[in-house]
């Protein structure tokens, strides 16, 4: 033989199959062992079968308080969780996951100034004002520009500093050999 098998056999002795049955491991787990996952015989038929712990009655608990069962695996086996807490508590929705998230970590903006944005209808722009470098109060409670006066103001803007750049490039064409300034 040859490769990454260098000395693998699949064929088991009948003696082999009886010290297997003598250590508690049946004779489909030995074929299974050796000739699907490629296990030593030695292996195959010494090593016990793991006990896969019985969870039934605490599944069935868990699809009583609406835990799905891949949940409650996944609470027990990934995260560690003892079965009982697995299958109590609840499945949270995303906003209250969201929610003690924030909690845990601190919130940028306090939660009196998010109820204030909220009751005068400006919570979906508090979090891009206080981003901008808003007060919290202001950004609570300013209301937003109507159209009119936000055209106005971007007119005057524009205005200014298309004269700006005019100043500019007056300046670059009468100073040529001045530093610029950075």
């Amino acid at each position: 033989m040859t490769g990454n098998n260098e000395g693998y056999r699949f064929y088991i002795t009948p003696d082999e199959y009886a010290l297997a049955a003598a250590n508690g491991i049946h004779a489909e787990a030995v074929n299974i062992r050796v000739r699907l996952w490629a296990w030593k015989v030695e292996h195959a038929i010494t090593i016990p079968i793991r006990k896969q712990k019985d969870r039934r009655q605490w599944a069935k608990v868990a699809k009583e308080n609406g835990v799905c069962y891949q949940t409650f695996m996944n609470r027990v086996l990934s995260l560690g969780w003892d079965e009982e807490k697995a299958a109590t508590t609840p499945i949270l929705d995303r906003y209250e996951v969201i929610k003690e998230i924030a909690d845990k970590k601190g919130r940028i903006i306090p939660r009196e100034y998010l109820e204030l944005a909220k009751k005068n209808g400006l919570q979906n722009i508090v979090h891009k004002r206080v981003k901008r470098g808003w007060d919290f109060k202001t950004a609570a409670t300013l209301p937003p520009m109507d159209k009119v006066t936000s055209g106005k103001i971007g007119a005057e803007r524009s205005k200014n500093s298309s004269k700006q750049a005019e100043i500019q490039a007056w300046k670059k064409w009468l100073f040529p050999r001045r530093a610029k300034t950075v």
